[in-house]
């Protein structure tokens, strides 16, 4: 999965894997290597003013990373319970998350994340059961 930096030109984020690299294009080299992932990445976002990048992720957590600080996540909570699949994006340009993905018996649900206070879902709604 890539994603573009949404205010500095030339900035990629490319994730494969357990791996999230920021790459450079104008110099056509990798500017960091963010910490591994537990597991299979599954979304990548970028905060609207391109500070943070958020990432879920099929070991059920979901990541705060503001990669001029370092490598590591700044902040990690457990996400949805069920690792079938999650999406995590950013509200515009404000501090709140939205991630959808899925509950231990399978229902689909939406969960607002706010990152101030990021212990937990500020709110979460189901929405239907898979099949699958």
């Amino acid at each position: 999965m890539l994603q573009f930096h949404p205010t500095a030109d030339g900035i990629l984020t490319s994730g494969v894997g357990k791996c999230v690299t920021v790459w450079d294009m104008g110099q056509q080299q990798p500017l960091t290597a963010l910490e591994a992932h537990g597991d299979q990445l599954q979304s990548i976002s970028w905060k609207h003013d391109g500070r943070l990048l958020g990432t879920s992720c099929k070991d059920k957590k979901l990541r705060i990373f503001d990669p001029r600080a370092g490598p590591a996540a700044s902040q990690s909570v457990p996400g949805h319970e069920n690792n079938k699949d999650s999406r995590l994006l950013w509200m515009g340009a404000s501090d709140c998350l939205i991630s959808v993905g899925f509950s231990q018996m399978r229902e689909r649900e939406v969960k607002l994340w706010d990152t101030r206070k990021f212990s937990g879902a500020t709110f979460t709604l189901a929405l239907d059961t898979s099949s699958g």
